[in-house]
C-alpha cells in the first residue's frame, strides 16, 4: 500500500519502519455517512470509548488490511535484528566482544544443559562502548503511575529533564479546592528525597528535574471527591543489568542507547 509523500505521523513513521498503514478515519467518516449516523452513536456514554457497534465496526476495518502481500518486499522488516550464536572458543582472555549496531541486545543464556545438572554459575560484567549500561539515560523507564485512570486523580504522564535512579516516587495531594478542579502537591524519591511542591494548573518541575509534569497530564475524569493527603505513585526502573548472574535460564536487556550508535560489547 502506498504512503503519502508528507513525513507526518503516523505515515513517517510506517516508512521508517516498513510498517502497514490502515487509514482507518476514512473507512470510519464512509460508514457514518452511509447509514447516517452521529459519532456518538458507536461509542459508549463516556465519549471515548467503542461500544459494540463501534468494536465491530473497527473490527472490520482493520481487517480488510490484514493480508498477506507477497508482491511486497520482505528483506527490510528481517533486518531489523540479528541473532548471533556464541560459542566457548569465542572469548578471548576472559573478554567476549561484539560489535553491534542498534538500541538493545539481549542475552538468552543456554538452556541445553541435562536434565538435573548443575547451573555453570559465574557473572560476567557488561560494557557498552566502555561504559556500563547504567551510565546510559535512556535505560531506565518510568512506570505508569497508581493509582490509574477513572480513580479520583489520575497522573496520565510523568516527564523528567535529568538524568534518572532507580527509586519510587511519591506524590501527595493537598489544599484541593472546594470544586475539585485545583490543588497542590508536593513529590518525594525514596532517594531523592523530598523534591519540592507544585500547584495543578502550572507546569511543575522538581527541584532535581527528575520528576516534570505538564497541567494537562492531569485526569480527574468525572471529577470524584479528592481528599487531601491522595497519594499517586510510581517507580523509575531498569531497562539494563550491568552484571549477568549466571543461571539455568535468564532472559534480559542489556541496554539501550538513544542515539542507536555503534557500540562495542564486551
Amino acid at each position: 500500500m502506498g504512503l503519502p509523500d508528507e513525513p507526518q505521523l503516523p505515515a513517517g513513521h510506517c516508512r521508517k519502519y516498513g510498517c502497514g498503514l490502515c487509514p482507518i478515519r476514512d473507512g470510519w467518516l464512509e460508514y457514518l455517512h452511509a447509514n447516517h449516523y452521529e459519532p456518538g452513536q458507536l461509542l459508549l456514554k463516556d465519549g471515548a470509548h467503542l461500544n459494540v457497534q463501534g468494536n465491530y465496526l473497527m473490527a472490520r476495518l482493520t481487517e480488510s488490511y490484514l493480508v498477506y502481500r507477497p508482491d511486497l518486499p520482505g528483506a527490510d522488516w528481517k533486518d531489523l535484528t540479528h541473532a548471533v550464536p556464541i560459542a566457548a572458543d569465542d572469548w578471548k582472555d576472559g573478554k567476549l566482544t561484539i560489535e553491534f549496531e542498534g538500541n538493545r541486545v539481549d542475552l538468552i543464556a543456554n538452556n541445553s544443559l541435562s536434565k538435573g545438572a548443575a547451573s555453570p554459575g559465574g557473572s560476567a560484567r557488561i560494557l557498552i562502548d566502555g561504559k556500563k549500561p547504567s551510565a546510559f539515560p535512556g535505560a531506565y523507564r518510568i512506570t505508569r503511575p497508581q493509582p490509574g485512570p477513572w480513580s479520583p486523580l489520575f497522573v496520565s504522564r510523568v516527564d523528567h529533564d535529568a538524568p534518572l535512579v532507580l527509586e519510587d516516587w511519591t506524590l501527595k495531594v493537598s489544599n484541593v479546592s472546594a470544586d475539585g478542579k485545583k490543588w497542590d502537591f508536593s513529590v518525594t524519591g525514596s532517594i531523592t528525597g523530598p523534591d519540592g511542591a507544585g500547584h495543578s494548573d502550572q507546569p511543575f518541575r522538581s527541584n532535581s528535574g527528575r520528576v516534570k509534569i505538564d497541567p494537562a497530564a492531569w485526569f480527574r475524569a468525572f471529577n470524584p471527591p479528592l481528599p487531601d493527603g491522595y497519594t499517586c505513585r510510581w517507580k523509575v526502573l531498569p531497562m539494563f543489568t550491568d552484571t549477568l548472574l549466571g543461571a539455568k535460564d535468564r532472559r534480559c536487556d542489556q541496554g539501550k542507547r538513544d542515539d542507536g550508535g555503534p557500540g562495542d560489547f564486551q
